[in-house]
């Protein structure tokens, strides 16, 4: 079972939690060498034996390239057809093997937000892998420095912090929102008639764009978040209306 941040905030900095996930092996690893290795090793366990008990009659060979495909559109809209076509395989077969990755927790789906709106909004949901550890080694991704300079480093932020809120917020429904002209909002938090529009930057000097704002005023939400990797305080301008 992997910790969330909440968990383990006393015992590990965020920059390690984030780089090595939250799984204990890896988290706890004496160096990032050590870490990264054994999220390799669980990715192969995990394909070669595991998820054999969990589906019989799967090729667990197509699924693992699946996987590795999938970390690279991590924190993106998922195109079945666009996957199923790389991958030489039938449409219904892709959308079996990421339901089974997503009933072993290996994978998520963030779907798009839904609601009387006159405009026009994008209706495919976000995938995200479970752990930025398991993310990070399927990209050969040795440290954070590395990290640092990669095109998967905010979606692999954005899909720590999204992990996180959503475990904590369990009674919660959430969405992201993206309109078909642009405006769009990484999460949407809604309980009853309340909604919390949550912003996700990996940068710790956070600049809006206008269609963040604009996203703001579609959904016209009770509160809204900025979430950076830093803890600082920050000055940032919002203007609604």
């Amino acid at each position: 079972m992997a910790f969330s941040w909440e968990e383990i905030k006393h015992e590990k900095d965020f920059k390690t939690y984030w780089f090595r996930g939250g799984f204990p092996d890896s988290l706890l690893a004496v160096n990032d060498r050590i870490s990264n290795l054994w999220c390799k090793n669980y990715i192969r366990t995990f394909f070669t034996k595991d998820i054999l008990d969990i589906s019989s009659g799967i090729t667990a060979f197509q699924v693992e390239r699946l996987y590795s495909m999938l970390a690279h559109v991590h924190g993106q809209e998922l195109n079945l057809s666009k996957i199923a076509k790389s991958l030489d395989l039938s449409f219904t077969t892709v959308r079996k093997y990421i339901d089974l990755l997503m009933g072993a927790f290996q994978l998520s789906l963030v779907p798009a937000f839904r609601n009387n709106t006159a405009k026009r909004l994008v209706k495919s949901p976000k995938l995200y892998l479970a752990d930025t550890g398991l993310l990070h080694a399927l990209l050969n991704i040795q440290s954070m420095n590395e990290l640092l300079g990669h095109p998967v480093y905010g979606y692999s932020f954005e899909g720590l912090v999204l992990r996180n809120i959503i475990n904590h917020f369990k009674d919660w429904e959430y969405s992201f929102y993206k309109s078909a002209q642009g405006a769009e909002l990484d999460l949407v938090l809604q309980k009853g008639t309340r909604k919390i529009g949550i912003e996700i930057k990996a940068s710790n000097q956070p600049v809006l764009t206008k269609g963040t704002y604009i996203a703001i005023e579609d959904i016209q939400p009770d509160l809204v978040w900025i979430v950076t990797p830093s803890s600082d305080e920050f000055l940032l301008k919002i203007k609604l209306g």
